[in-house]
């Protein structure tokens, strides 16, 4: 029991001994450490600053194209708007040729082979339907013929019942009028159906109707046209100058995007800095945490040594002197039982002779 008790003491002490001096290898470390992480702070803090610095530099430039591009973009805006009335006009104003254009094109619907044949086989064609011919291949530009006058055959005049048959006699009649180029009709050709044909009162499909179902649907063509026409000349400023808007507007924009594709190019790199910098603002924190950590280690530890300082050598002491304890521990006992047993009787002084003795 002795030499556990003895054991177990001396065991407590170099187990303290040894937490001390694994202290103070820590606290060397520490050391080691806070000077490693020195370089990396004044690193960190140097490139902070770098980012900082670039920041502040592009930060103008940002916000003055920034200012710029939104100026422009509001005024680009105004032009759309002024534009898009624009086009809203021409579009309301063509909107009113768009029952001329059905009406020419039921026109067309109603006349049938059948009319057309009838008309042509006619040797002496009313007047009515001669009218609506002679209107139909001024439209088309066919020239009139020039033949003798049937009341005067010494004299001559310029005939267009014989061109009329040509015309429709043509398997292509009906197709010529549906193609027609309603957008680019000749001034004279207007002007000469306006004044001979509109103002004549008999140039009305109605009356027309009478004399032929098909002349009265080359009339209504014929009537829807010039409406066309009349519209189309009235709207055609307006698209020029919607046009002309159009392309101005197509300029502005185009500048605009390219300011605005600058823009998004100095704030994404903008960005980019400012995620660098907030990266690196993270990494100084985190570095002078984990200096201040060491530094609080260092300083807990150095405390705790040099408060068990002068313990140190006392339990070095104490643990040598346990050793020394234990290696005599058994020859003690035995002495200690020699002594019980044999020397009680004695004196003092003869059992210290005869201790030294043994």
């Amino acid at each position: 029991m002795k030499r556990i008790e003895v054991l177990e003491a001396r065991s407590r002490y170099e187990i303290g001994l040894d937490k001390l001096t694994y202290a103070s290898q820590q606290i060397n470390q520490m050391h080691k450490e806070l000077e490693d992480l020195q370089p990396e702070l004044i690193e960190s803090a140097a490139q902070t600053e770098i980012l900082m610095t670039q920041i502040e530099k592009k930060m103008p430039g940002v916000l003055e194209t920034r200012k710029v591009v939104g100026e422009e973009a509001a005024i680009a805006q105004k032009e759309a708007d002024i534009v898009q009335k624009q086009k809203n006009e021409v579009e309301a104003d063509l909107a009113a040729a768009i029952p001329a254009l059905e009406e020419a094109d039921a026109a067309l619907n109603t006349i049938k082979p059948n009319d057309i044949n009838e008309i042509k086989a006619l040797s002496k064609p009313p007047d009515k339907i001669k009218m609506v011919c002679k209107a139909v291949c001024i439209m088309l530009d066919i020239k009139p013929a020039r033949i003798p006058d049937p009341e005067n055959p010494s004299k001559r005049i310029m005939d267009y019942w014989g061109p009329s048959q040509r015309m429709l006699s043509d398997s292509n009649f009906i197709d010529l009028l549906i193609k027609y180029p309603k957008d680019n009709i000749d001034i004279r050709v207007v002007n000469e159906i306006k004044r001979d044909f509109l103002t004549n009162p008999d140039f009305n499909p109605e009356v027309i109707q009478k004399a032929s179902k098909a002349a009265e649907g080359m009339c209504r063509w014929i009537i829807a046209m010039i409406t066309y026409d009349q519209v189309a000349k009235e709207v055609a400023p307006k698209k020029l100058a919607l046009q002309e808007a159009e392309t101005k507007l197509n300029i502005t924009m185009n500048e605009l995007n390219n300011k605005k594709a600058a823009l998004l190019k100095v704030e994404n790199e903008l960005k980019l800095l400012q995620t660098q910098l907030d990266a690196a603002k993270r990494k100084k924190i985190d570095l002078e945490h984990q200096a201040s950590l060491c530094d609080a280690k260092i300083l807990r530890a150095t405390q705790l040594l040099d408060g068990l300082g002068g313990e140190k050598d006392r339990w070095n002491e104490f643990a040598l002197k346990l050793t020394d304890q234990y290696k005599r521990l058994t020859g003690d006992v035995l002495i200690s039982s020699g002594v019980l047993a044999y020397l009680g009787t004695f004196t003092a002084n003869y059992r210290q002779e005869q201790l030294k003795k043994w």
